[in-house]
């Protein structure tokens, strides 16, 4: 019988593998990004491939190329992009009606030379196997007919060594190196519309560039057991080449950082009562004139749970302890009434503060932060007050949470921010973008979006305090 059991899936291997047949060998051309054009210096093209399989409707692939999704496949479907030449680290996975089967993936170091093509093509797709990664064929020699395939885009057109990428549809740069390169500025991606208009290019004036100063913090890679903001890091970058290649504010003048901890916190906002040992308030304090500051956070939220100040929201260092967020967050109300503080003292201008993240105590995918706790047993309570000539901008309000936009690898809230920054919010067609416009421009969005997205509500929040008025009076050519 268990010889029966046996020869009954090898034969059903074998007919499958004769049935795939006709999708392997003789490749009139060769496929991958850009094709019919040269690869850019220091770069390569990476194909993705798989043939189709009948029957398996639900099932999709996922590559990762350093640590981010750069592609997702189904039946019968390749995707070509550019990586920066050098070891790159490629991850393929198998999800299964939307859901990542941990062992169905595989992760391989690969040597990718520079102007070389290399195919990661999953050539026994119906094929049984304890290791996933024997059913895929790394190499720079092409083996499925990719004339019987039908061409995706990539979630990117290139990815860079230092973790940044660029768009479908953009000009990829060459680095200035193959060992490290500086990708150009992420722009925001383009919303799947048919009538989406092509990215606004950069303004020709900005009330910021003169006197600013701003501060973005994305934190993505969280310890003692929370979950990882998985956009943060590309919010933050994104956000920050915004401000520097379309708004016009100086390298110099932005104080950037990566998975921030509490101490890091507040050393730039400062600490109950003592703002004056602050990054912002010795640097504004060096200005002849009070300068405007811009504040971005992308990471997550957290409502605390006991004590006096239950319900009140916190921003979430990467070394916080839930449980005791009150002790180990840094309090929403507290950076607020320190810019409230500075402001009093003539050390600064007027602000901006946006932060996408909820403080429902849940994630980005809805899951909760906080272990052993109801998300809807925390009601969530709004800052005590806000500063005076101020933006501040939520992603979300009371009990929603923040949602992520895994195919465009962003949060919903700053995916919409970049591109209605980026000219898009301009409605009334005169070249500017105000305070107006840019919060009807996402509340229009957002919210449509996270219903498609989740099923779920999501109304930012955009708060004018005070005189704002030609703030974001953003020009574009």
């Amino acid at each position: 019988m268990r010889c029966l059991a046996w020869f009954t899936l090898v034969s059903a291997l074998c007919f499958a593998s004769c049935a795939s047949a006709p999708y392997y060998q003789n490749q009139p051309m060769a496929p991958g990004y850009a094709r019919g054009e040269e690869i850019p210096a220091g770069m390569a093209r990476l194909t993705f491939a798989r043939p189709p399989v009948k029957g398996r409707p639900v099932l999709t692939l996922e590559l990762w190329i350093d640590g981010q999704e750069a592609a997702k496949i189904g039946n019968g479907e390749w995707a070509g992009l550019l990586v920066e030449a050098g070891d790159r680290t490629i991850e393929v996975a198998e999800v299964i009606a939307g859901a990542r089967v941990p062992r169905l993936s595989f992760t391989r170091l690969v040597a990718v030379g520079e102007g070389k093509d290399v195919y990661v093509e999953n050539v026994k797709p119906t094929a049984i196997s304890v290791d996933f990664s024997d059913l895929f064929s790394i190499q720079e020699d092409v083996r499925l007919n990719y004339s019987a395939l039908t061409r995706v885009p990539a979630l990117y057109s290139a990815v860079y060594a230092d973790g940044s990428h660029t768009l479908v549809g953009e000009a990829p740069h060459a680095p200035k190196s193959v060992a490290s390169a500086r990708a150009e500025p992420q722009a925001p991606m383009q919303a799947r519309e048919p009538d989406s208009p092509p990215n606004a290019p950069a303004n020709r004036s900005s009330p910021f560039s003169s006197n600013v100063l701003a501060v973005v913090i994305g934190n993505r890679d969280y310890q003692r057991g929370t979950s990882a903001a998985a956009y943060a890091v590309n919010d933050a970058r994104a956000f920050r080449d915004l401000l520097e290649k379309r708004l016009g504010i100086g390298e110099k003048d932005i104080t950037y950082l990566e998975n921030a901890g509490l101490a890091d916190m507040i050393s730039i906002f400062g600490g109950s009562g003592g703002y004056k040992k602050s990054r912002i308030y010795r640097m504004a304090s060096l200005r002849e004139n009070p300068p405007d500051l811009i504040v971005y956070y992308s990471g997550h939220g957290a409502p605390a749970t006991s004590g006096l100040s239950k319900g009140e929201g916190y921003l979430v260092p990467v070394d916080a302890d839930l449980q005791a967020v009150q002790d180990t967050g840094y309090s929403i109300d507290m950076l607020l009434d320190n810019v409230e503080a500075m402001k009093d003292e003539g050390v600064l201008g007027r602000s901006w503060l946006s932060f996408d993240a909820c403080f429902s105590g849940q994630s980005g995918d809805g899951s909760l932060l906080v272990r052993n706790v109801s998300g809807l047993a925390v009601r969530s309570v709004s800052p005590r007050s806000y500063p005076q000539d101020s933006l501040v901008m939520f992603a979300s309000s009371g009990e929603e949470f923040a949602s992520w936009y895994p195919d465009q690898g962003h949060g919903l809230f700053t995916f919409f921010l970049l591109k209605g920054l980026s000219g898009e919010a301009d409605t009334d067609g005169d070249g500017e973008i105000s305070v107006a416009e840019i919060s009807s421009y996402l509340r229009k969005w957002v919210p449509r979006y996270a219903n498609g997205l989740n099923a779920q509500d999501q109304t930012p929040q955009v708060l004018e305090e005070g005189s704002m008025d030609g703030f974001l009076k953003v020009g574009f050519e």
